[in-house]
């Protein structure tokens, strides 16, 4: 692959990962999980992740460098906390696997959120109030594990006369495509530093996540995406059948932001919610994980484009394309544009640990997390990808994309890679889940998950060239899960600083387990 100076380029994109999927709960006793949710099926999702480990077709990246131990550090990690832990995320009797971990940092608030507990800190790490996000959303009570909330994503809204978290989480209860039911979960903070998580703090709201109810596609609401603009509030999904868990679409939801944000005084109605089903083709492996971008300035408008909101995937499986999508106007209409990389692209072999057999679910291709802090037009984009790092065996590498948007003739959407880098380490070592803190002008922070046949499942962070620890692991895990995405974003106050949450493995209460920890990064 041909690729520009790498110390140039992640001036554009560089940044992080680690994030969630599916119905994430799962009893501790057990250690069971719930299958992975993909765009094909189970048997032909195991047989993707065979195929990557001797897929002679994968290509070399980018080699990363890492900070040996006491070497000195710039950028500066200039906070470090204990984030939630499997035992203190139970909800109703149950913890959970894989946590998920996500944050939004806002003016004097940090709020993470696992699978199934959010917490609300202060900028140094004081805990100011810990909720399964069951109580958290006045969800009702799970009948066992169903009905249990999952897949959270929080974000910091900076754009606008009214700041706001925004919080989201699912629920599923049943197997039956008649009766099942899935809500869309969404709570709204009513001013920019929320004291704790109690209900006069948030507003909140139970978005009806079933499509094609009573039909052989009757379906539920799964990986969310959340992401903003100046006046739309953009939430995505994957849907699966109840019965079967077969992918069938992806949808787009869109909603009025200033509305809801406008509740200082008292919670607005919930506002109308604006469907898009970008796909007419059932099971579109093109039209999987619309990845909503958050911005975190405002995007241009121009003649018949108000104030748009960005989406990116990429085509399930081996490709080079990515689909780049733009929500318009209000009331909203969608639009897309295809861009083609220099990288094949694929599913990622699964990861190796130390000192077990048990490998981890690096999960798929999909698009993880896409933010754009860039005045000129453009927004940054990672996700997991099959590559070989030293010629032997495949690895599991993270790919960046910078995309530049704008119009063309007639207010069509124009869309081209400004920027591509797919990042390695060494051989051996696999790096996945990525997530990413757009830098606009500067660096990106980015974020992922690494494991080898050396180490534990931890989490790193990487602003520039090489990569530096989060959280270390220290134990191997039990179950083959991790989380599906990880936490990034850039601080609102100073609009340099990274934030990041991961998860690693350690020793809780004598047994393997996950714990996340958070990190303030300073260039």
């Amino acid at each position: 692959m041909s690729q520009r100076d790498p110390r140039a380029s992640t001036a554009r994109i560089l940044a992080a990962v680690v994030a969630g999927m599916l119905l994430a709960a799962t009893v501790a006793s057990a250690q069971g999980t719930a299958p992975r949710l993909t765009a094909v099926d189970a048997a032909s999702y195991q047989a993707l992740k065979v195929q990557a480990e001797t897929d002679a077709a994968a290509e070399a990246p980018t080699r990363l460098a890492e900070v040996a131990a006491g070497e000195a550090e710039a950028p500066t990690i200039t906070a470090s906390f204990a984030g939630l832990d499997q035992p203190g995320a139970a909800s109703g009797g149950f913890t959970f696997v894989p946590p998920d971990p996500i944050l939004a940092k806002g003016r004097t608030r940090v709020l993470e959120a696992t699978n199934s507990a959010t917490r609300l800190f202060t900028t140094a790490g004081g805990v100011l109030a810990t909720k399964s996000l069951q109580l958290f959303f006045g969800a009702p009570p799970p009948a066992g594990r169903d009905g249990v909330l999952f897949d959270p994503k929080v974000y910091f809204d900076r754009l606008g006369v009214n700041p706001r978290f925004y919080v989201v989480a699912l629920e599923k209860r049943g197997t039956s495509d008649a009766t099942g039911v899935s809500r869309i979960w969404l709570a709204v903070s009513r001013g920019v530093d929320p004291a704790d998580l109690e209900p006069a703090r948030w507003c909140r709201y139970a978005i009806d996540g079933k499509r094609n109810g009573g039909t052989a596609r009757s379906s539920w609401a799964d990986y969310p995406g959340l992401g903003v603009g100046v006046d739309k509030l953009v939430i995505t999904a994957n849907q699966f059948t109840f019965a079967s868990n077969l992918f069938t679409f992806a949808i787009v939801r869109v909603l009025n932001k200033l509305a809801l944000a406008n509740n200082g005084a008292a919670c607005p109605p919930l506002p109308f919610v604006f469907t898009f089903q970008p796909s007419a083709l059932l099971q579109n492996p093109a039209a999987f994980t619309l990845q909503p971008v958050q911005h975190y300035v405002a995007p241009a408008s121009s003649a018949g484009v108000a104030n748009p909101v960005y989406l990116v995937n990429t085509v399930f499986g081996t490709n080079t394309r990515y689909r780049v999508w733009r929500v318009r106007n209000l009331p909203p209409s969608l639009q897309v544009a295809s861009v083609q990389g220099t990288f094949t692209y694929g599913v990622p072999p699964a990861a190796r640990q130390r000192s077990s057999s048990l490998r981890l679910d690096t999960g798929d291709n999909r698009i993880t997390q896409a933010s754009s802090g860039d005045l000129r037009g453009s927004f940054s984009a990672v996700h997991g990808t099959v590559c070989n790092v030293g010629g032997g065996a495949t690895e599991s590498c993270v790919r960046a994309v910078a995309v530049r948007v704008g119009s063309g003739p007639g207010g069509a959407l124009a869309a081209s890679l400004e920027d591509q880098f797919t990042l390695g380490l060494a051989p051996g070592d696999f790096l996945f889940w990525p997530g990413i803190a757009d830098g606009g002008p500067r660096d990106a922070g980015l974020a992922f998950h690494r494991s080898s046949a050396t180490t534990f499942l931890s989490s790193y962070w990487a602003v520039g060239t090489t990569i530096r620890p989060l959280t270390v692991g220290t134990c191997p895990q039990r179950t083959a899960r991790t989380g599906d995405y990880i936490g990034a974003q850039r601080d609102p106050v100073d609009n340099r600083s990274f934030w990041f949450a991961g998860e690693r493995a350690t020793t809780l209460g004598g047994v393997c387990q996950w714990q996340t920890r958070i990190i303030r990064v300073t260039p």
